[in-house]
This record gives structure tokens, C-alpha cells and sequence, in this order.
């Protein structure tokens, strides 16, 4: 007996004999039919699995012991499941009996261990019973007989066990060991079937089919059960390919909605990453025993994940194991703290996607076989390896005999394995269903992993199972003898001979002689005939070739700058040109293809092979770096990888990353073609990019270029952290060799040189070209330019390298250094020549655009302008779009440029805008930076704030920090240069504004002045961004000092002077000095409403700040008469969905909740929410602030399910956007504590309450007001949790610093006061309690009005301190009014108005207000 059967209860024992004796009395009676069998008690009945046999199982494979069911049962049973689905077995003696296909489910014990909590009686709502105690106590005393009834008891739920069929054949047995479990643990009052087949693609399709496979068919509707006490049960392997396409998930979301619904997962989790769930670790609690899905609450365990949509359910996905069904039964029957379960999100709304047959169709055999190899078991790999020497089409009764008979280590698991791991698919064109078949070329390549007698043992099991099949004629005698003769050949028989050929010469030996002979056969047989081309005879006829005389075939470029359209694939043997439609990629940007490119193809290949070796790692990217010098041609070569494999990836993405934040730039772009919504949120939008990637949604497979990294960590950032793509980097830099695999990319190669040279210039002889790449040396960017110019000129070669000798001197006389840059300098300066000649403005054109930054230029900036500081040739083309289209001409001509007609771009290297800027006096240096200067300030759309310009801003900011616009002495053009910093805040790149704006505010306080409004509006900036991300210190000691500066030279009443003192009082109150930031705000306010009129736009931002300073002080009213008067001139000014006007609807609705009107700020709340989400997105900086609002006010109206929803959504969005100690962040944490503790998880509310606490007191101080009010929140749920003394500690702690700090008749305080009598009733004194509380009414009513519910809590809380006092004629009397107040108030059904009704006592709770 084994240590779990041991392991029995007594009640289990009983159990146990009880049921011994059933069975025998069952089987007596069948033994004597002709016995009347007795009145059948009412149980439940339990029925044989009703699975289909697979309808190719040979008999010596089916089960060899048919299910044993009582007549009467089956008697009573006959009509509830048709016959023909019964398990069909043959009898135990038949000949040739083998083991089963399927596997029994292990652990059945244990797993109705697991499930014995559900095995619980409630009263039924609609059945009774006889109830013979109350009847005869009524006869007894009444004398008349009148039957009395009580609720039956019944159990809860009842079973709908859904079966995916689209791998049915496979899991069977476990499927029908699964629901006997069901049926036979008694804790449900039935157990449906249903059957579904999710291998549809499309939701449409997902028919519900009732007891049987090929049952009556009904639409998804057929499992909801209004009377709420239905568990649905998804049985499946997630292989279908519904689960693919997002149909499962629609018609999952739809039951979810309104029933209880899990996925039971029969593959281990290991392998659930390849199947269509798409699952994430959550923390899962149900409100009610069998709640809907809908009704779950959530909280996902990686704050890092991206939250799922609001319409999408969670769903728990559990292996067939019984610690997993533990989970899940306490989960059902909602007890115990919260469990934590991989969840899959259905969305019954979710767009539905096409499934993609191969997933990874670019990979060789060798890849496919090397990848399998290392993402799969050994086990598995052994199994492929065996199934690949089957010569029979693969069904599941011959893999099964196979892996049974020759490695019967393995498990039904392995084999799950071998058919998810993308080496067999399963065959469409058969006539015979359930058949699978390698991939072309895959037989070929895993029978070289098996030995030979594991080959001829499997050969041996197929021609033992299947004697008489036409497939295994003559297989035993060849294993015996490979000289023993060949059955003719017919067409029947040539699919089985393809087959052993290949087979047979993986064999080798004396078996290869035999392969030969077979290879004659099929010759002579199909040489007169033609065969149809069919998939599947193609597959063969490729693996049967031996791989020596396959002809090698190389994919060329695709030859547009849009890879879509036509690949050309040149067959090197017979140098014919086919052209067949390529896979482009959905989503491509990539600069330009060189069509001249040369060489480097040993490099690509390597290449190649480095990032696909990374496909075996799906849960890893590992960047290759290609590094070199400057010129060397790393950006070519990846250019051209990126072309040459365009058919390899879904998404292929050019980033320029040089700058921080034009690689942001480029992820917004990213982005919109992800069909991620731009939500203003640049940060949060990132975020969004890198989980896309990661998650392989909407595509998988992608390629991100990172060109021209210098350093590995302002970029690594970017990198996603997973999925099934490439990184690839170019730098300079050869530290990327820490942090990446790296590949040097050098100087061509002499034939290199030579052949790109002669390419371009046919009738260039060996010497000649052999000269001029040893004086250029071998340079590529010098190379590919006098190539250009050889063309373009028509000058021999001895003229230029004269002509290049003069100008090689002249770099040398000048001073350059001599390296590499001589020959590349010296190689332009002979094309500058020429066209400064040929056409000046040309040449202009250059100078002022070696000012930009290497990046790509509009071409829009230079079109039709008057009064640009330029040249006159120049300033003619600037005027004339005509001549600047000559201009670009001739640069493209010389190669000097890339020009990109499509986008409508110039790009200059790096090494050209030096050759250019080296050759040029300072004038004239002087002149085209200026040019340029001028250039992007008129380009300016001057509204940095506004997002539809955001796109614009963008575009510029490289080039303005590049040109160094913030040393002109325009004011008027270095205003661009404070936008662009003004942008970046407004971008969300809070860090990259601060950056920036530091660095303006440093040159521009040393050259101009700290006086000037252009620095004091930059010293503004700094402030902003400083205080954005929580460095408020920092942010205090700049703006203090430029107000300072501003009212030493500009006066009180100067604009600059009132907004920065605005800003210093938002610095003040964010370190918690409310009182002092109040005073400053009243000041500004009333100077800039006398000096400038109400409705000024100065005038309205000091009166929001006025508000925001009047309700952190506590006088709610004046805050909230203030905030309604700027919300509507505002409104009439801006509009009613303008951000500012938003943002002021978002306070005011603040002020009315703190006054008390929780119902009116919720609903109002609610519709600004909405909005927000709409006109900003989720994640925008104003929309997160809503939601947090939101969340509070729901909770404090009495939905505290649907705040503590928006409290989980606002921390895990702030998180994800900000981090965990961002003040956001910690302020909705602070609020999800009191949700959690409100509902009833106390632990998790204490845990996350004390990691707010030391986040604050870390940063913030130990003395802030948010600091104390986390601490008497924290209280409230440490005394709830029995620890009375540490609540008092924390709260008196906090009440004494609040006086100090606040003053009593803060809120703050008197909320802290109300709990910290609340400790003192805990503790027994009611004395202390009643005094403490009737001095914190007196204040309460005088400050925040009688009806105020925080007064009514303290009110409340006073009558049941009467009680303790023995003052309960009193205490009866108070809380009748108390009750009428709150009704008044909150309403009836509010939980404060139940609480005060069942003298609960009331614990209030702070928040930590918005400080700006």
C-alpha cells in the first residue's frame, strides 16, 4: 500500500467499506437477472467517458478493459448518451492486444483530495424536504396535521466539462479519468459534457456540441445558467487553433461574463509558452463562492506586465495536478486569503488574427532540428528522432506503439513535445484524418541523431503493428537482409518507398545499397509519368535527395526600398532569374538600400547565423553589435542584413540612437504601427513597445536596428526584455563587447575595393583600381565616393590620383592628423571642388546642413523661403524649389549625400559634415551655422505645449541641440532652443527636459545673464522637470533663486516674477510647508488679478494654484468656490475638453468630495474620467491623476469593489510609467492600502502601507504631513489586526507631529485624532475615548460643517463610547439622529450608514492631496 493510500481518514474508511458494499450488491444482482431490483435511492449516476474512439485505431491498440456500468444504471442511462460514443474495446484474449493509446491520469486520488472542499451542502432555492420534527411539534400542539418543509439540502455547483476536440484522440483517457474523478467525488449535483471544436479560426465557428463530438449543435449561449451555480471546466491543450487566433478567448470572455469559467490545461505548464495561451502570473480573489469571472478581483503579480483591457476577464488556467485544482477549489469557494493562479485574459471584444501555419518559415532543416534540440527535453528530442525512422504516415497509434515499444521511459507529455516544437504538422491534404507529417527536410536531418538499431526497431514495431499494410511490404525481410528482393513498384506504393529510401540511407551500411535500388525503382517508375505537385509528394521528393546533389539556390535583395513586391532568387547551376512574391514586412523603416553594395559576404553570413542562434532562446534577445570606425561601412552592412532578410520578420525598425530622445522619438512611430495609441505619454508609450515586442502582439517576429550607439546604457533602456525577435547595434564603441555578442567590421578587402570600384566604372583596369583603393586605403565610404566620381567625370584614373595627391597635401599642410580621415577628406575635397563650380548653391547647400545633426533633414525646410542670412546662390534656391531640386541632384550625383525621395530627406555622414566643416574659413563657418539656426527657428511651429505640434518638435530636436541654437544671439532664435526643452517635459521626458534645460540654463546665465526673461523662463523649466520627478529640494533651490532674481530686476508685478513665485509655492507645498505655500499663492494670485484681469491666462494659473494651496490647508469651501469660477472661465475660454480646463473639472470634483458630497464628486468624476481616457489615453500624466481621484471617490461613496479596482489600475499604471517611488505612485498606493484593508485583506494592506510609509519617510522626510497620514492609516489596519499597541504607537505619533505641523483644526489632525480614540475604546477606555472624540466633534462641525461625514464618523463613534461609559439611554437616543444624518447624507445602503445602524465602529481614513 502505498504512503497516500495509507493516508486515510476514518471518514474516508467508512466511505470506502460503504462503497465496497454497493459494488457487491450491484454485482449480485447482475448476476441474478431475474431478481426485482429495489427502489433506486435518488443519487447521482455516473456514466462511462463518452469519448469517440479514434476512428484509425486499430483494435490491438484500443483499451483492453471495457468500463464496467451496473444495469441498472445503465438501464436508467440509456438515453442520455448515444452507444456508439462509448469507449469501443476489444475483449481481453483478442489477438494482438497492445498497450492503450492514451495514458491514464495520474494522482486521480489526490486530485479528489483537492477537490473535497467543494463537497459541501447549502440549502436548495427550490426543492424541500419533509420536516418530521416541526410537523410533529404542530400536531402536537395545534392537533391538526399540516406537513411542515424545510429547504433541501443540495450541493452547490454542478459541472459543465467543455472538451476541446481538436486534439481529442490524444488525451482521451486522461479526459475521461478526469471526469470520472468528477462524477465519482460527489461534491457536485451533476456533471454535463460538451465538446467544442477550437480548431476554427474564427468565434463564428466555436459551435457547442451536447454529450457527444458529433452532438446537436448550439451557439456558446448553451452554458449560461441564470441560476448562478454552473463551474465550466475548458478541457484542452491550447494546440487548436481557436486559441491562436483570439477566437477562444471571445467565446471564454462571453461565458466569463456571466458564469464561472477555468482552462484546464493538459500539457505541463512548461509548455504552455508554445501553445495559442498566452498566460500571466495574478493574484486572484473571488467576492462570492462561484462568482463569475467578471466579479473576479485581480492584481497582477508582475506590476512590470501590461494591465489587460477593461472588458477582458480573468481566467484561471490550471495544470492537471492536484496542487493546482487546490488553488483553484479554494479559489471557488472564496476562502482564505487571495490565490494566486496563471490567469489567461479572455476579451469577448478582442480583435480576432489569422493563424499562422509556420510561425518561423525562414529556418532551415538544420535550424529547425538545432532549435528543437535545445528548447525541448532530451526525452522529446530522442522521441523525434525515432518518429522520423516511421515509414507510415504518423498517426497517433503508431507514435504511441512507437514511443511505447522502443523508448517507454517516456510519457504521453514527450510526445505533446514533438508535435507543438514545430517539426510536424498535421496533414490537410489526406483523405485519412488524425495524420501528421514531418516538414520538408526535417526526416532527413533527425535520423542522423539515431543509432541503427534503434532505427530498425522501429521499423520492426510499424511492420509488427501493421502486418498487412502495404506501407511495411517486405520491411522485415530487409531488416534481415537489405540484399532480399523489392516488390514492384506500383503508384500506390510510392509514397511508402520515398519513404524507406530515405530511411534506409540514413541507415548506411549494407542498407545504402538498398536505398540505391530503390531510388532506381521510383526513377523508372515516375519517368514516364508526371506527378501531380502536390505538397506533400513535393516534401518527399526533397528529403529523398541526398543532400549532395540538391542545387544550392541564393535569395538576392529585394530591389526596392520597400521590401514588398517581387524577390529575385537566382538559381547559381542553370543562372536563370524566377520571381516570386516575397513576405514583407507589415511594418518597415529602413533607410534607403545601396544597390552598389559589395562584399562583406562572409560578414552577413556570419552574421546571420549569430542572431538566429538566438531563436532557441525564446525567452531571451541577445543583441549582436557590429562596431568600427567611423566610415567603415557598420550602417551599410546592417542596411543591407536588413534587406536581404526582409522575409525573415514581421517588423524591421531603423532606430537612429545617438540621443535618448530621438530614440523615443522613433518608438512613437514604432508605436502607431503596433497599433499602440499615442497617449502623450512618451515613457508609458516605450513601455507599451517593448511588451508588444516582448509578447510577440501583434507581431513576432521583428528585427530593431540600433544605429550608431555610442553608449550601451543610454540605450540597453530600449532593448525588449524577450520574444521571438533581433537586436541589432552599430557603434563606434567597443565597449558594446561587455553587453552583446560583437562583430568587428573593418577595411574591405583589397578585391573588395576593386570590385566596387570596377562595378561602377566598367572599363577601370586591375592596376588602376589597385591604385586607387591603396591610396584611399581600402576605406569603404572613401572608396564608394571616388567611384561616384570616377563615373560621374569620366577622369581617368591617373588624373585623379594626381588630382588626389595635391589635395592629400593640403589636408597635411593644414594640420590634419594623420589616419584614416586623410584619405576620406582628401577623396571629398576633389568633389567639393567640382562643385563649388559646377553649381555653388550646391555646395551651400552642404555647408549649411554640415550644421544639422547626421541625422535625416526635411527636405521642407528649405523650400520657398525669403530672408534667409545664406549666400545669394543659396538664397535663389532656397526661392526657387526648382534649382534646390538641381542642387540635390548634383550632390546625390558625387555620392556626398544620402537623399531619400520617398521620405523627402537629406542625410550627411558624420565624416562629410567634417570634410566640409574643416575646409571652411571661420566666416564662413559663422554664416551657414547661423543659415541653420535660422533655418529651424523658422521651421518652429511655437506651441511646445500643444501635441499636435509634437510630431514637428520631434523632427527639429536633433538638429537644434546639434547646431547649438541656445549660443545665438537672436533672442528670437533661441526661443526655439527653450521650446524644444519645453517639449521634451511635455513629451513625458521629464528627464531629457531637465538635461536640456540645464544645459540652456548654465550658457545662458553665464553669457546673457540670469536677469534675462529667456533664462528665467528656463530656470521655470528646470523647476518643472525637477519637481516632476519628486526632486523637490533641487526644485526649490532654482526657482527660489530665479525668483529671487526676477523681483530684484523685474518687479513684483512682472509676468516672470508672478509665475515663478507660482512655482515656489508648488515647491513649498510639495515639502509639506502647506500654511507657507498658501500665503505665497494668495499673494501671486491677487497681484496678477489686480495687474492683469480675472480671465488672464497668468491670472487663471495663479487661481489654480490658489486652490490647490486652500485645500491642502484644509479650508475645502473657499478652495472649491475658487476652482468652480476658473473651471468655467476656462471652459468659456479654452473649451470644455481643453487639458487645462479638464484638469480644473479634476480639482474641483477634489473640493466637492472634501466638503463631503462623495456621490456628487463620484458621478462627476466618472464622466471627467471618461473623457480623459478618451482625449489623452490611459497613461497621460492628467488621465493618471483622474483615475487615482476616481478610485478614492468611489470608495468613499460606498463602491468599494469599483474603487478598489481603479486603486489597483492607478498604481500598476503610475508604476509601470514612473516607478514604485514616484510621489503618483506612492499616493495610489497609499490609497490601494485603504481599499485592500476595506476589503478585508488586511495583511496585504499592512504590507503595502509599511512600504509607502518607508518610501515616504525616505523621501520626503520623517516629519511630512503625508508621511503622518500614511502612518494613521497604517494604524487603523494594525489595530484591526489585534496589535493595539502599535496602532497607538503610530497614531499618537502621528496626532502630536500633525498639531505641531498642521495645527489642530487641520483635517489631517482631526481625522488622526478620531482613530487614536478609536484605540483607546479598543483597549477598554471609554472614558479617554469619549473625551478625546467630543473634542474633535467640537472643531469638526466648526470647521468641516455638522453633516460632514467625517463628523458623523466621530459622532458615531461617541454613541458607542456612551455605551462603554454606561450611558446607554443616551448612546440610543444619539444614534437614532446619527443614522438619520447619515441616510441624509451618504444614503441608506452606504456601508458608513449600515455600520453607524449596527454600532460598528467608524475608522477614517487620509490622502495624500495632489500638491500641483
Amino acid at each position: 500500500m502505498s504512503a497516500a493510500e495509507r493516508d486515510l481518514t476514518a471518514r474516508e474508511l467508512a466511505d470506502a467499506l460503504w462503497l465496497a458494499s454497493q459494488m457487491w450488491n450491484a454485482s449480485r444482482e447482475v448476476a441474478r437477472p431475474a431478481a426485482v431490483p429495489a427502489t433506486p435511492k435518488r443519487e447521482h449516476v455516473v456514466l462511462p467517458m463518452a469519448l469517440p474512439p479514434p476512428e484509425d485505431v486499430p483494435p490491438a491498440l484500443r483499451s483492453t478493459t471495457p468500463p464496467h456500468v451496473p444495469p441498472e444504471v445503465a438501464r436508467s442511462t440509456k438515453d442520455a448518451v448515444p452507444p456508439q460514443f462509448v469507449l469501443g474495446t476489444p475483449s481481453r484474449h483478442e489477438p494482438g492486444a497492445a498497450r492503450p493509446v492514451t495514458e491514464n491520469l495520474p494522482h486521480t486520488r489526490a486530485i479528489s483530495r483537492a477537490l473535497r472542499p467543494l463537497a459541501r451542502l447549502v440549502p436548495s432555492d427550490h426543492e424541500v424536504e419533509f420536516d418530521e420534527e416541526t410537523t410533529a411539534l404542530r400536531v402536537a400542539e395545534t392537533g391538526v396535521w399540516l406537513p411542515a418543509f424545510l429547504p433541501a439540502l443540495t450541493r452547490p455547483f454542478e459541472i459543465a466539462l467543455v472538451v476541446d476536440t481538436a486534439s481529442l484522440e490524444i488525451w482521451q483517457r486522461e479526459i475521461a479519468d478526469f471526469r470520472a474523478v468528477l462524477e465519482t467525488q460527489g461534491a457536485f449535483r451533476t456533471v454535463r459534457l460538451y465538446f467544442v471544436d477550437f480548431d476554427q479560426e474564427s468565434s463564428g465557428d466555436l459551435l457547442v456540441r451536447v454529450g457527444a463530438p458529433d452532438g446537436p449543435s448550439r451557439g456558446p449561449a448553451e452554458l449560461l445558467d441564470p441560476s448562478g451555480g454552473r463551474l465550466v471546466l475548458v478541457v484542452t491543450d491550447g494546440v487548436g487553433r481557436a486559441w491562436h487566433t483570439g477566437a477562444a478567448d471571445r467565446v471564454i470572455g462571453y461565458w466569463g461574463r456571466s458564469i464561472h469559467v477555468s482552462v484546464v490545461h493538459l500539457l505541463p505548464h512548461e509548455l504552455w509558452s508554445w501553445t495559442g495561451l498566452v498566460t500571466t502570473r495574478v493574484q486572484l480573489r473571488m467576492p462570492d463562492a462561484g462568482a463569475p469571472n467578471a466579479r473576479i478581483r485581480y492584481r497582477l503579480a508582475d506590476p512590470s506586465d501590461e494591465r489587460p483591457p477593461d472588458t477582458a476577464v480573468p481566467v484561471p488556467v490550471l495544470e492537471l495536478r492536484p496542487d493546482w485544482l487546490g488553488h483553484w477549489t479554494r479559489l471557488v469557494t472564496g476562502d482564505g486569503p487571495a490565490v494566486r493562479l496563471t490567469t489567461l485574459f479572455a476579451d469577448p471584444s478582442a480583435k480576432e488574427s489569422t493563424f499562422e501555419v509556420d510561425p518561423l518559415p525562414h529556418l532551415s532543416p538544420a535550424d529547425r532540428v538545432s532549435r528543437f534540440r535545445t528548447i525541448a527535453s532530451p526525452p522529446a528530442f530522442a522521441l523525434a528522432g525515432l518518429l522520423a525512422a516511421t515509414p507510415v504516415p504518423l498517426k497517433l497509434p503508431v507514435m504511441s506503439a512507437v514511443r511505447q515499444t522502443v523508448l517507454p521511459s517516456t510519457k504521453l507529455s514527450h510526445l505533446a513535445e514533438v508535435l507543438l516544437g514545430g517539426l510536424i504538422e498535421r496533414d490537410e491534404e489526406t483523405s485519412s484524418p488524425g495524420t501528421y507529417e514531418f516538414r520538408d527536410g526535417l526526416r532527413q536531418e533527425l535520423l542522423s541523431t539515431c543509432s541503427r538499431a534503434d532505427t530498425a526497431r522501429v521499423l520492426r514495431t510499424v511492420a509488427d503493428l501493421l502486418p498487412k499494410s502495404e506501407a511495411t511490404r517486405d520491411l522485415k525481410e530487409a531488416l534481415d537482409d537489405p540484399d532480399s528482393a523489392i516488390s514492384d513498384a506500383t503508384p500506390e506504393s510510392l509514397p511508402h518507398l520515398r519513404l524507406q529510401q530515405v530511411i534506409f540511407r540514413a541507415m548506411s551500411g549494407p542498407y545504402a545499397k538498398r536505398s540505391n535500388r530503390i531510388r532506381t525503382m521510383i526513377t523508372d517508375l515516375t519517368a514516364d509519368r508526371v506527378e501531380p505537385e502536390t505538397e506533400s509528394a513535393d516534401s518527399i521528393a526533397r528529403v529523398s535527395a541526398p543532400a549532395e546533389e540538391e542545387s544550392p539556390s541564393q535569395i538576392l535583395p529585394i530591389n526596392a526600398a520597400d521590401p514588398g513586391g517581387t524577390v529575385t532568387v537566382r538559381d547559381e547551376a542553370s543562372s536563370t532569374i524566377l520571381s516570386q512574391q516575397g513576405d514583407a514586412p507589415r511594418a518597415w523603416s529602413v533607410p534607403p538600400r545601396n544597390f552598389n553594395f559589395t562584399g562583406r559576404t562572409a560578414m552577413l553570413a556570419a552574421l546571420h547565423t549569430r542572431l538566429t542562434s538566438g531563436d532557441a532562446f525564446p525567452t531571451a534577445v541577445l543583441p549582436e553589435a557590429l562596431y568600427g570606425l567611423g566610415g567603415i561601412g557598420k550602417s551599410q552592412v546592417a542596411v543591407e542584413y536588413a534587406y536581404l532578410h526582409a522575409d525573415d520578420y514581421d517588423v524591421v525598425w531603423w532606430i537612429p540612437s545617438e540621443d535618448p530622445t530621438h530614440i523615443r522619438s522613433v518608438f512613437v512611430e514604432l508605436a502607431a504601427q503596433l497599433g499602440i495609441p499615442n497617449t502623450g505619454a512618451v515613457n508609458s508609450v516605450i513601455a507599451a513597445v517593448r511588451e508588444s515586442l516582448r509578447r510577440g502582439h501583434p507581431y513576432r517576429r521583428w528585427l530593431l536596428v540600433f544605429d550608431n550607439a555610442d553608449k550601451p546604457e543610454d540605450v540597453r533602456p530600449f532593448f525588449p526584455t524577450g520574444g521571438s525577435g533581433h537586436i541589432l547595434v552599430t557603434s563606434r564603441n567597443t565597449h558594446w563587447s561587455s553587453v552583446a555578442q560583437t562583430v568587428e567590421v573593418d577595411l574591405f578587402s583589397r578585391s573588395e575595393s576593386k570590385q566596387l570600384l570596377q562595378r561602377r566604372n566598367q572599363g577601370l583596369t586591375d592596376a588602376d583600381a589597385e591604385q586607387v583603393a591603396d591610396v584611399l586605403g581600402d576605406l569603404p565610404l572613401a572608396i564608394e565616393q571616388a567611384a561616384s566620381w570616377l563615373r560621374e567625370t569620366g577622369m581617368n584614373a591617373g588624373e585623379y590620383l594626381s588630382l588626389f595627391a595635391r589635395k592629400r597635401a593640403e589636408l597635411l599642410e593644414a594640420g590634419l592628423p594623420v589616419d584614416y580621415h586623410v584619405p576620406v577628406a582628401a577623396a571629398w575635397n576633389v568633389s567639393f571642388d567640382r562643385l563649388s563650380v559646377e553649381n555653388p548653391a550646391a555646395l551651400q547647400l552642404l555647408q549649411v546642413c554640415a550644421f544639422f545633426a547626421p541625422e535625416p533633414i526635411s527636405r521642407s525646410l528649405f523650400i520657398e523661403l525669403q530672408g534667409i542670412p545664406v549666400p545669394d546662390e543659396l538664397g535663389e534656391a532656397l526661392r526657387d524649389p526648382l534649382l534646390l531640386g538641381k542642387a540635390m541632384r548634383q550632390i546625390n550625383k558625387y555620392s556626398l549625400a544620402q537623399i531619400d525621395q520617398s521620405k523627402g530627406t537629406i542625410l550627411l555622414h558624420r565624416l562629410v559634415q567634417g570634410a566640409l566643416f574643416d575646409r571652411m574659413t571661420p566666416q564662413e563657418r559663422a554664416q551657414m551655422r547661423h543659415a541653420a539656426h535660422v533655418l529651424l527657428a523658422t521651421d518652429d511651429p511655437r506651441g511646445p505645449a500643444t501635441q499636435n505640434n509634437w510630431v514637428k518638435y520631434i523632427e527639429l530636436l536633433p538638429h537644434v541641440r546639434a547646431s547649438k541654437m541656445q549660443e545665438c544671439d537672436d533672442p528670437w532664435v533661441r526661443r526655439t532652443a527653450l521650446h524644444s526643452a519645453v517639449f521634451l517635459a511635455a513629451w513625458g521626458d521629464d528627464q531629457g527636459g531637465l538635461d536640456y534645460g540645464r544645459e540652456l540654463l548654465a550658457y545662458w546665465s553665464e553669457r546673457f545673464g540670469e536677469e534675462k526673461p529667456d533664462t528665467l523662463s528656463t530656470a521655470k523649466q528646470v523647476g518643472v522637470c525637477l519637481r516632476a520627478l519628486g526632486r523637490y529640494t533641487e526644485a526649490l533651490a532654482v526657482d527660489e533663486r530665479a525668483y529671487a532674481v526676477a523681483r530684484e530686476n523685474l518687479g513684483e508685478e512682472s509676468e516672470n516674477t508672478l509665475v515663478l513665485a507660482n512655482m515656489v509655492a508648488q515647491d513649498v507645498r510639495a515639502l509639506g510647508e502647506f500654511t507657507k505655500a498658501w500665503q505665497l499663492s494668495d499673494g501671486a494670485y491677487r497681484t496678477a488679478k489686480a495687474v492683469y484681469g480675472e480671465e488672464d491666462g497668468l491670472s487663471l494659473a495663479a487661481a489654480d494654484n490658489l486652490g490647490i494651496a486652500l485645500r491642502l490647508v484644509g479650508r475645502f469651501a473657499e478652495a472649491r468656490d475658487i476652482d468652480q469660477a476658473t473651471w468655467e472661465h476656462r471652459a468659456r475660454i479654452l473649451g470644455d475638453e481643453h487639458r487645462f480646463t479638464l484638469s480644473m473639472l479634476n480639482n474641483l470634483c477634489l473640493d466637492i468630495r472634501e466638503c463631503g458630497e462623495y456621490v456628487q464628486a463620484r458621478d462627476m468624476l466618472e464622466t471627467a474620467v471618461a473623457k480623459h481616457r478618451r482625449l489623452f489615453g490611459d497613461d497621460h500624466p492628467d488621465t493618471l491623476r483622474a483615475i487615482k481621484n476616481l478610485a478614492v471617490a468611489r470608495r468613499k461613496a460606498g463602491d468599494h469593489p469599483g474603487g478598489l479596482r481603479l486603486s489597483e489600475e492607478a498604481v500598476l499604471r503610475y508604476v509601470k510609467r514612473y516607478g514604485e517611488n514616484y510621489p503618483g505612485s506612492l499616493a495610489a498606493s497609499l490609497n490601494l492600502a485603504v481599499d485592500l484593508r476595506q476589503a478585508g485583506a488586511l495583511t496585504e494592506s499592512r504590507t503595502l502601507g509599511e512600504q509607502v510609509l518607508a518610501a515616504y519617510a525616505e523621501t520626503l522626510g520623517e516629519y511630512h504631513p503625508y508621511v503622518l497620514a500614511t502612518k494613521t492609516n497604517l494604524a487603523v489596519t494594525v489595530r484591526l489586526m489585534g496589535e493595539l499597541e502599535r496602532a497607538s504607537e503610530l497614531n499618537e505619533d502621528a496626532f502630536v507631529t500633525m498639531q505641531d505641523a498642521l495645527g489642530y483644526d487641520h483635517p489631517f489632525t482631526l481625522v488622526c485624532a478620531t482613530n487614536r480614540a478609536s484605540d483607546h475604546a479598543a483597549s477598554g477606555d471609554f472614558e479617554k475615548s469619549y473625551a478625546l472624540n467630543q473634542r474633535v466633534l467640537e472643531r469638526s462641525q466648526r470647521v468641516l460643517g455638522e453633516d460632514h461625514p467625517s463628523t458623523l464618523a466621530c459622532l458615531a463613534n461617541i454613541v458607542l463610547d456612551l455605551r462603554g461609559v454606561g450611558r446607554t439611554a443616551d448612546a440610543e437616543s444619539l444614534q437614532i439622529d446619527v443614522i438619520s444624518r447619515f441616510r441624509r447624507a451618504l444614503g441608506k445602503n452606504h456601508p458608513a450608514t449600515i455600520a453607524a445602524a449596527s454600532s460598528t465602529r467608524a475608522d477614517c481614513d487620509l490622502e495624500a492631496l495632489p500638491t500641483g
